[in-house]
């Protein structure tokens, strides 16, 4: 190690050098020699990371605006019998620096330091509070806790405007960001899905609309559905369903049983007994419920399950990519290829631009979709790590997805990927598609909490 490494690594500064071209990595100053293995049900990685801040994260439940109870205390529960379940993430501070074209280095310490500045949105002092699981809804309120299906079918709107009602908001872009650095740096790697897990990603997608996903026997009052052979292998027990006529409702399959020598029976654990017709009434899957991860013993890792169909956790933030889209506030794209950012929640939203307290990043972000080749750069929200350019693969050097609307109006952000997003999927994937008052089954959010 040079003498310059030497001075920077006495002042725990970690970092990550990414090949913008070919996707390589190498650990820098702090981290050079540090471990970040992924943990399992069975298994907890060596984690170092996990061991230092500002990596190192904590759950905690907070109840009535107040944090009640810590990891590790007999009080703390995941299952929302003491409030909702949030993931602490420590102040810090980073740099985006690029050493030419291709080489980007993303910095991060603990404290100040020169040619640093401060993750945004992070109290410098408390940190902040990011839901453990993404929203979900119980008792007429958003809530963060396992055992619970994904809250969808609600628009950015609905979801900022019900968060606000109850002291909390929904997680920003600039968030989004910053975090992202944080587990690119521990992992060493843009390519997140590849080092921690595919997670809930390449599930069957069907809208169940077609012939062969519709019952083949009509039954009244009953919750299960019967089935070809053929369309009830696409699902497995304890996969989240809904039927595609009737009240949607997002129920977990309890039983795949033989019927008949051609169908089986799917029984599903549904809030109420319903009607099948056949030809008519059809089985497809809906968001999966929260807690997937909740037996792996460390930060980051994913469960005994199938790649590609099972929670994974990193910082102990479930399901951050996959499963269901996150709208993230504080970011708009108008006119095709401006980009308007925010840091401030009481300027959120922006009704047109300019906007007090929005600004307008300097590089323009692509009009056609694909996998992200760099991220942008803007000296003065050097934070932004938005797609400035496509043309990467599923590979390297990030590879995430990127697909933008074809229309100029303004758009809002959706991040990471839903049930079906495969290799696109991870938690650089932006979705800058729809509009704010858009929603749809596999439309989510993730609440955020400021202590006072």
């Amino acid at each position: 190690m040079n003498l310059l490494l030497r001075k920077f690594a006495s002042r725990k500064i970690f970092c990550t050098e990414v090949n913008m071209i070919t996707g390589a990595c190498k650990r820098l100053y702090y981290s050079e020699g540090m471990s970040a293995q992924i943990s399992t049900d069975s298994v907890a990685g060596k984690d170092d990371f996990a061991k230092t801040t500002p990596f190192h994260t904590y759950r905690g439940n907070i109840l009535n605006g107040q944090i009640v109870a810590y990891e590790g205390d007999a009080a703390f529960k995941l299952d929302g019998s003491n409030g909702d379940v949030f993931t602490h993430i420590s102040p810090f501070y980073y740099r985006i620096e690029y050493m030419n074209s291709y080489t980007l280095r993303i910095y991060i310490s603990e404290d100040p330091q020169l040619g640093f500045e401060r993750a945004p949105m992070i109290d410098p002092v408390k940190g902040v509070w990011i839901g453990t699981y993404p929203a979900g809804f119980k008792d007429g309120k958003l809530v963060s806790m396992s055992g619970l299906p994904s809250e969808v079918n609600r628009s950015q709107t609905s979801f900022r405007t019900q968060a606000r009602t109850q002291g909390y908001e929904i997680v920003s872009f600039a968030l989004r960001c910053v975090i992202n650095m944080l587990m690119a740096v521990k992992h060493n790697t843009l390519n997140l899905q590849n080092a921690v897990g595919q997670g809930v990603v390449s599930t069957y997608t069907g809208d169940g609309s077609t012939a062969a996903e519709k019952a083949t026997v009509s039954e009244t009052a009953v919750k299960r559905i019967i089935v070809t052979n053929a369309h009830a292998a696409k699902f497995a027990v304890g996969d989240s369903v809904t039927l595609s006529t009737g009240t949607f409702f997002q129920a977990k399959i309890t039983a795949i049983d033989v019927y008949d020598a051609s169908s089986k029976a799917i029984t599903i654990n549904a809030p109420a007994v319903f009607n099948t017709t056949a030809a008519s009434t059809g089985i497809r899957r809906s968001c999966d419920w929260s807690g997937g991860s909740d037996s792996v013993k460390g930060e980051c890792g994913m469960p005994t399950g199938v790649n590609g169909k099972t929670a994974v956790k990193c910082l102990n933030l479930e399901n951050w990519w996959g499963n269901q889209w996150e709208f993230v506030d504080g970011f708009n794209r108008f006119n095709n290829v401006d980009a308007y950012v925010c840091t401030d929640y009481s300027k959120m939203p922006a009704a047109a631009f300019p906007a007090d307290g929005w600004k307008k990043l300097s590089y323009s972000v692509p009009a056609t979709s694909g996998y992200v080749q760099s991220f942008g750069f803007d000296v003065s929200e050097p934070w932004a790590m938005m797609t400035s350019a496509v043309g990467g693969t599923s590979a390297a050097p990030v590879g995430d997805h990127f697909y933008p609307s074809a229309y100029s109006d303004m758009r809002v952000c959706q991040a990471g990927g839903g049930l079906g997003n495969g290799v696109y999927a991870g938690p650089f994937y932006w979705l800058l598609n729809y509009v704010a008052s858009d929603s749809s089954w596999s439309f989510g959010a993730r609440l955020l909490f400021n202590p006072d």
